[in-house]
Order: C-alpha cells, then sequence, then structure tokens
C-alpha cells in the first residue's frame, strides 16, 4: 500500500495565467459563492442589488476563468482575492496527508472537471470518487467541496501545477483520444436522484401553472435560487449549458418541459454561432466578444434563435437547438463527440448491436 502524501511545491510561473482583475462586486459575489451563501437572500446584507447577484454564479466563473464553483475556489486560493476567514474556513497550521488517489481526485476537481469526468479520468466509479472526496473533506476539516479545494491550495496540498496544468489548459474536459468509437459515443449521464431531476425541471421551466406545480415538494430554499444548484448538478457554467446537457443526457423530456416535440430548423449563421456559443456555457458578454458585436446584438441573435426553435426562454432553446440537431454535442463540451444528438444515439444503438456478445 502506497503511503499518503503531502506535497509541496513552488508557484510555477510557466504554467499560472495572469492574475485575474477582479472589481468590488465580484469579489463580494465571490465571497458569498465560497460562502456556500444563498445569493438572492445575502443581496441586501452585502449592498448588491437584485440584478447583481443574478447570475452571479456565472459571473463569478467568468471573472476567475473556471469552468465550475470548485476550480473557481482553487484559483481563489491561489490568486487570494479573499481570505479564508472571509468564507468561513477556520486556518490550521497541522499538516495535512492525502493518499495519492485522494489527492489525485482533489487536483481533478479543481481543475473544474466534473464528478462524472474526474471518475473516468481516473478509471473509478462516481460512487468510489464520492468517498475519495469525502475523505479528502474530512482530512482537510472542511464543510464543503470548495472549501477543501481553497484549504487544499492554502496549505500546500495543491500546487500550481495542480490547478493550471501544462498537458491542459483549465478547465478542459478529457477527450476520447484515438478510439474512433469513443469519438462517437456520449459519456455516461450523471447519476441524479428523482429530486435532482425536479429541481432541474423547475428551473428549466418559464412562470406559469406547470412551474408552481413543478415547485410542489421541492424545498423553499432550493425554488428561491434554483439556477446555482442546477449547475452545479449538471457541471454548467449557465443555465442555458445545463438545459443542453439536460437535453444531451436525455434526462427531461420535452412534455414535462411544457414544449412540443422541436422539429429541425434552418438557423442563419450568425444566430447559430451565437445559440452554440450559448450551449457552451458563453454569457452575452462573451458570446458578444467572441463574436466581435455589441452585447446587445449578441442577445438578440440568441432571441432570434429562440423564436426560430418555437421554445418560450433562452434555456429551453439550448435544450430545443441539442434535440433538433441544430448544435452539434461537442458544442457542449468538448468530450462530447462532434455529432448531432440524432446520431450519437444511433451510433450509440449501432454499438450495442455489434459489441461481443450482443444478441444479433
Amino acid at each position: 500500500m502506497t503511503a499518503p502524501t503531502t506535497v509541496t511545491g513552488q508557484r510555477p510561473a510557466d504554467t499560472s495565467p495572469a492574475r485575474p482583475d477582479l472589481n468590488p462586486t465580484e469579489v463580494r459575489l465571490l465571497r458569498l459563492v465560497l460562502a456556500g451563501a444563498n445569493l438572492a437572500r445575502s443581496a441586501v446584507p452585502e449592498g448588491l442589488t437584485r440584478k447583481e447577484v443574478t447570475g452571479g454564479r456565472a459571473t463569478v466563473l467568468a471573472a476567475l476563468g473556471a469552468r465550475t464553483t470548485h476550480q473557481a475556489a482553487g484559483h481563489a486560493a491561489w490568486w487570494e482575492p479573499v481570505s479564508s476567514a472571509e468564507i468561513g474556513i477556520e486556518k490550521s497550521a497541522f499538516p495535512v496527508m492525502l493518499g495519492p488517489r485522494v489527492r489525485r481526485a482533489l487536483a481533478l476537481t479543481a481543475q473544474g472537471l466534473t464528478r462524472q469526468e474526474t471518475a473516468e479520468a481516473m478509471g473509478i466509479s462516481e460512487y468510489t470518487l464520492v468517498g475519495y472526496l469525502a475523505e479528502a473533506r474530512h482530512r482537510l476539516g472542511a464543510g464543503s467541496l470548495e472549501h477543501a479545494v481553497f484549504a487544499a491550495v492554502r496549505r500546500n496540498v495543491l500546487t500550481g501545477s495542480d490547478l493550471y496544468p501544462l498537458a491542459e489548459p483549465p478547465g478542459s474536459a478529457p477527450t476520447a483520444g484515438d478510439d474512433p468509437a469513443a469519438q462517437k459515443t456520449l459519456p455516461p449521464a450523471p447519476i441524479l436522484s428523482e429530486q435532482d431531476l425536479a429541481l432541474i425541471r423547475f428551473a428549466l421551466l418559464p412562470d406559469g401553472r406547470l412551474r408552481r406545480e413543478a415547485a410542489v415538494g421541492l424545498p423553499d430554499l432550493e425554488t428561491e435560487d434554483p439556477v446555482d444548484r442546477v449547475c452545479c448538478l449538471l457541471g454548467a457554467t449557465t443555465l442555458v449549458q445545463a438545459a443542453a446537457l439536460t437535453a444531451a443526457h436525455r434526462l427531461l423530456p420535452e412534455h414535462l418541459l411544457g414544449i412540443a416535440p422541436p422539429r429541425p430548423v434552418r438557423l442563419s449563421p450568425r444566430r447559430s454561432r451565437a445559440i452554440a456559443l450559448a450551449v457552451g456555457g458563453l454569457t452575452s458578454d462573451q458570446i458578444a466578444q467572441q463574436m466581435a458585436i455589441r452585447a446587445g446584438s449578441a442577445a438578440g441573435l440568441c432571441e432570434e434563435a429562440t423564436a426560430v426553435l418555437g421554445v418560450p426562454t433562452l434555456p429551453l432553446a439550448g435544450y430545443a437547438a441539442v434535440v433538433t440537431g441544430a448544435v452539434l454535442l461537442s458544442r457542449i463540451r468538448s468530450s462530447f463527440p462532434p455529432l448531432t444528438l440524432h446520431d450519437a444515439l444511433r451510433s450509440a444503438s449501432q454499438t450495442a448491436h455489434t459489441r461481443p456478445g450482443a444478441p444479433s
């Protein structure tokens, strides 16, 4: 059995990007997100407006160049825009010892990989991974995984090369390699409970009767600010990306979202690019930057794409764009195959029939 190790190291100047420049509002939002606070309830005490806390999680991730709140915690610990005390972490001088597998699990999590992607990268089940991360939290005395990542960086359990590996940029997902079969199949869907699915449905539904009905049985705390929770469940940056992942993994059928089965549509090149960037987790400002247009124009293109797809909201447009094949699955995540959902499902079906031992 390999002995547990502690890891120390200096900041590798050749792997770290430039220091992020956060404004005061972004720092306050970061402090709330890492502390696990409910943004809607904490707005007034923190001197934030409702507009500022709406989409606060996406604002924090964009400001730190992170894909998940776990990765944002690592970046925040590295660059120190907030202190341990500000997010509720007690300082400790005791050395921490993590086994190699536990440390590897925490390092991949700090790089922005989802639970599913981390499990695949390590060749273990998600249940085993949950155990590793629980052990990391326990040994670091952390109340959440964000706190565990933050504490691990500040106490030199994770180093700069863990957060910013040379092999791939921060937040990039593991690829399928050169295996042709892997390039044509979707990764397994995340493991979600019935309540998780109910919350995803509630977050995606527009205001109205169906949304009120979907709220029945859900805790009030979750229905007050469902977007962040849904994004965490699916490893998404925005609700549009979460909706696209919901479609890709077939987590919810159309009728539960109050829309008719989407039919194939033809989007103009600019609308198609805008909605493709949106399902990739970019905000309107980021889409505008990528397309070299104004933010208002980017929002307009997304609204036009939403209308053409025949759905009432942009998140549902992300869902419909995946179902209709208007965007390729690889637009959602680089680890997904560069196929439409229909082609990916057909490829998966053919693979199942040709697998050795499968019934003919």
